[in-house]
Order: structure tokens, then C-alpha cells, then sequence
């Protein structure tokens, strides 16, 4: 009976804690490596990090179906889930640890598409104000405030500073 129970316990346990591999987003472009030894697979999937620095990173497809369209589709950029798995290869005697993707869906990414259609397109006034020196009557944007209050603005500024040198 106790047996039982710690074995219970123990599958219990490890049905709990199991930790579930992550899947990862990520958008880049294939490209085709050849010869490089230890890697049984001639697909990489490169990306650009925020400094503009392209890392490549070798992939496993499994599904035939997303493997031919991924070859048909080189150009393209795309969008990919993944599981980043860890390989031990030996290269000249050596053996180290690679990343590989595993790749388990792929879609087509158009850069087109972030920006905005023609139908959304919307006349408005620009958010920098213009002040147009030959005609003010056409400058937009911006506040319009008299000479009267200007100068009193200035004034109070002016004021409010001499009091702050005044004090110290």
C-alpha cells in the first residue's frame, strides 16, 4: 500500500512539474547553407536582432507538405512557430551543442502588409504644426494666442524667475 502511494505521489508529481517545450514566434526569411558539416539538414532560417546583426539558424521540417512549399517560396519572408531544440554534433573530434528550430508551421509575410491600405488612408491636419509666414491665414495646427496674452505670459515668466533669484 505504501508503495502504491509513493508511486502515486511520484507520477503525481512529475505530471505536475513537467515543463512543456516553449513555441516560439518568430519572422524571418529561409535561406539554403550547403556543406556544412555535422548538420544533417542544408535549411536555415534567418534573423535580424535590433542592431541589425543576422543570425541563421538550421531547421528541421518534418510535415513534406510545408518543406516543398518552403522551397518553392525561398524569397519570401516568413513567420514561423517553433521549438528550439538543442543537437549534439562532432565536428573533427569535437562534439558541441547547436540550436536547431523545429519547425512546425509556416506562414507566408507580406511587409506590405503593416502598412496602411488606401481605403484606411484619412485626410486630417498634421500633428506637427505649420506656420505658414507668407499667409497666416493658412497655417494649421497649433494654438493662436494674442499679442496681449503673449505679453502677459512673458511677463509673468519674467517675474516668476526674478522671484526665484531673488528668494536664493
Amino acid at each position: 500500500m505504501k508503495a502504491l502511494i509513493v508511486i502515486g505521489t511520484l507520477l503525481l508529481n512529475l505530471t505536475i512539474f513537467a515543463q512543456s517545450e516553449e513555441v516560439l514566434r518568430i519572422s524571418g526569411k529561409f535561406v539554403t547553407k550547403k556543406g556544412i558539416q555535422g548538420v544533417d539538414t542544408d535549411l536555415y532560417f534567418r534573423i535580424k536582432d535590433k542592431a541589425g546583426k543576422s543570425y541563421a539558424y538550421p531547421v528541421r521540417i518534418s510535415d513534406s507538405k510545408l518543406k516543398a512549399s518552403i522551397q518553392k517560396n525561398m524569397k519570401k519572408t516568413y513567420t514561423i512557430e517553433a521549438i528550439a531544440k538543442q543537437k549534439n554534433i562532432k565536428i573533427n573530434e569535437t562534439s558541441r551543442f547547436v540550436h536547431i528550430l523545429d519547425v512546425k508551421s509556416a506562414t507566408t509575410f507580406e511587409l506590405k502588409s503593416l502598412g496602411i491600405s488606401d481605403e484606411d488612408d484619412v485626410n486630417r491636419e498634421p500633428d506637427i504644426p505649420y506656420y505658414d509666414r507668407e499667409n497666416p491665414a493658412n497655417s494649421k495646427g497649433g494654438y493662436r494666442v494674442s499679442d496681449k496674452a503673449a505679453n502677459s505670459i512673458i511677463f509673468a515668466a519674467g517675474a516668476a524667475l526674478l522671484g526665484a533669484l531673488i528668494v536664493k
